[in-house]
């Protein structure tokens, strides 16, 4: 499969440790890290990137960075083609220094060509991009049309602007009159934040864009991930605000060394899963439908009204999850009332204790709880076993505290992990047990979750899940407006056929399964009433009705 994806060592998915480089990149901030990196240890003594040009908010300017400030504020996706003179002007007037290089693969191919020859021998290391198309400055001059928005007024212009992935983002110099919508992190259109106007467009926009403007030369390349590089970065699709870094030279397996880096190595096939389109697209060639709606779209694409385009983007996205680990923690962290309201649910703690029922959790277990959030989980199982050793991993800081708070007063031998990345920063095959409750439901990618528990489960290990019955989504909402119970926040829930494939995929297979809780809450003779109507419905009308599934799997 290197055809496809040329020479290679290893392929990694990163993400940096620093919350600044974290916000300001596109892409898990690995090439900003990196190049920081390789300045501090010298492997380089400046870098040759591309910025926003400060007096020209809205125009791109090639520069060389010397500083950390200089290589941070130069983060994030230009999508705008850059002619390769302009780096290499800026390398032939610094031929004494060793420079850094972040290219597409036109740049780089180019580049490699270029030292063949002996020239530019002082560009040391080449950082290659992926590139599936590239736009020329009109598409830039497109969007900044259709938001309306005078270029004096712009004071910042990103292409990967807001939350992860981002999108197309103009914030302006001061507030002007327009007719705002409802207040998301960058709802799509116009919005007031701090007294500036804002215009986002979300980055399935780029897919119109990328087929109304696409230049020839784009279409005729057949390099997606830039093979000549000595690194080669990319978005991680589906790993959260993550690159996925294919290592190629030694030089470049010298970045993955850096400490302000986690990383996690992949294989073939994952890295395939991600962007095999884009793949697929470069190396075999578009079908001849898609290239008829190419066509179709390149000649009357700039006609289109954009509320038409709107409508097209919204549809193909709807059906999908739509917020990040990032946005789960916050809405548990602005979370008051988890224990005080769940203290009081009856249906609550039954996750505990029909999982416990079902487990085969044995003394002395190394177990992890995903999602811990207050840690009842962890209590109430190193109650029923002795020396249990737990790992309490959540997405959400104010929980992990108040769970290491509970879990200390009471004795258990544990620690915490703090984590906004799908995948797991802890090696494989570690634990003996894992404890998923009412999780995966509010997860970005909950299939590459699952897989994550199974990695890190020890063979012949056990996990459990439990989530809730798609059939209950209208009561959880009801209790949440009705102030009986707290709100989900992001979620959507999981079909039961759904989550046996997830399962299936991980390598993991279901021991046992049972649908449990028919009457959630009330008064105690209702609750009992419940009990005993699952009891006698336990193989038939529960497993449909029921409100909760738990499903007890083993690492195969």
């Amino acid at each position: 499969m290197k055809k496809y994806i040329g020479s290679y060592k290893n392929i990694y998915i990163c993400q940096s440790k620093d919350e600044k480089i974290l916000k300001k990149s596109s892409s898990g901030g690995f090439v900003t890290s990196s190049l920081i990196y390789a300045l501090k240890n010298k492997i380089v003594d400046a870098a040759i990137v591309v910025s926003m040009n400060k007096e020209k908010p809205w125009k791109y300017e090639v520069a060389l960075a010397k500083t950390q400030k200089d290589i941070i504020s130069a983060a994030g996706s230009k999508y705008t083609i850059i002619p390769l003179n302009e780096f290499l002007n800026i390398a032939e007037k610094n031929k004494k220094l060793n420079l850094a290089m972040v290219g597409l693969p036109c740049h780089i191919t180019a580049i490699r060509q270029l030292q063949k020859k002996g020239l530019y021998k002082n560009i040391k290391l080449l950082i290659g991009l992926f590139c599936g198309y590239n736009m020329p400055f009109e598409a830039t001059e497109f969007l900044i049309k259709k938001s309306k928005i005078r270029r004096n007024q712009i004071k910042h212009l990103k292409y990967r602007g807001s939350d992860y992935p981002g999108g197309f983002l103009i914030k302006t110099k001061q507030k002007l009159s327009f007719l705002p919508k409802t207040y998301q992190q960058y709802p799509e259109g116009h919005t007031t934040i701090s007294n500036q106007k804002h215009y986002f467009l979300p980055k399935g926009y780029y897919d119109f864009l990328n087929l109304m403007f696409v230049p020839k030369g784009c279409l005729r390349c057949k390099d997606y991930t830039n093979e000549l590089a000595d690194i080669s970065v990319g978005d991680a699709w589906n790993w959260d605000n993550s690159s996925v870094v294919i290592q190629r030279t030694e030089l470049g397996n010298n970045l993955l060394s850096n400490p302000l880096v986690i990383s996690k190595k992949i294989d073939e096939k994952e890295f395939y899963r991600m962007h095999w389109h884009n793949i697929k697209h470069k190396k075999i060639g578009d079908p001849l439908t898609l290239k008829a709606i190419m066509l179709f779209i390149k000649i009357f694409g700039r006609i289109i009204p954009f509320r038409i385009i709107s409508l097209i983007v919204k549809r193909i996205t709807r059906t999908k999850r739509r917020w990040s680990l990032k946005d789960v923690g916050e809405h548990w962290d602005r979370t008051n009332d988890y224990d005080e309201i769940n203290k009081e649910t009856y249906s609550y703690f039954r996750r505990f204790t029909d999982g416990y029922k079902l487990s085969d959790i044995k003394d002395n277990a190394y177990v992890l709880e995903y999602c811990t959030r207050t840690g009842n989980g962890a209590l109430y199982f190193a109650g029923k076993r002795k020396n249990l050793r737990f790992v309490c991993m959540d997405v959400s800081e104010k929980m992990l505290k108040i769970a290491d708070e509970n879990l200390k007063s009471k004795g258990i031998n544990f620690k915490t992990i703090l984590t906004r990345t799908t995948w797991f920063p802890i090696k494989d095959n570690m634990f003996d047990n894992i404890l998923c409750f009412e999780t995966l439901e509010h997860l970005p990618h909950p299939e590459l979750t699952v897989k994550e528990l199974a990695r890190v489960t020890k063979p012949k290990g056990e996990v459990l899940i439990t989530m809730p019955n798609t059939l209950w989504e209208f009561v959880h909402w009801f209790a949440a407006v009705t102030g009986i119970h707290h709100s989900e926040g992001p979620h959507l829930f999981i079909p039961r056929k759904k989550m046996i494939v997830y399962i299936k995929n991980a390598g993991l297979k279901i021991k046992r399964e049972e649908t449990t809780v028919l009457i959630a809450f009330g008064p105690k003779f209702l609750v009992r009433l419940g009990e005993l109507l699952e009891r006698i419905f336990k193989n038939s009308l529960m497993k449909y009705i029921g409100l909760r599934r738990i499903f007890v799997c083993e690492k195969i």
